[in-house]
């Protein structure tokens, strides 16, 4: 079975079902993403280490490498979110929802 990450942004959920195990095939599933709260996020970044088996970091490492991750949250004044990873690389974490664009139908 096919672990769950925990994971504070839908982009982070992105990047973890994206990394093939040579073995495995998936290691993660991308699930609905449900939101967690800042304070929450950081503690059970914490946690990983001690609440998950070694095989399960190394998994998480090839999505998150530890010279990357965790990474910092920068939001904007219009409210955007974004990650800034320790190489200074910024990702898009979430938008305000009155800005984000509409499905077409």
């Amino acid at each position: 079975m096919r672990a769950t990450p925990f994971v504070g942004f839908p982009i982070e959920l992105e990047i973890a079902a994206r990394v093939k195990c040579p073995l495995h095939g998936d290691r993660f599933q991308a699930r609905s993403f449900i939101y967690v709260s800042k304070w929450l996020r950081a503690k059970l970044w914490k946690q990983l280490w001690s609440h998950h088996t070694e095989q399960y970091r190394k998994a998480w490492h090839a999505s998150f490498p530890p010279e990357l991750w965790p990474a910092e949250e920068e939001e904007t004044e219009d409210g955007r979110i974004f990650l800034r990873l320790k190489d200074g690389t910024k990702l898009l974490a979430s938008e305000p929802v009155r800005t984000r664009k509409q499905p077409q139908m």
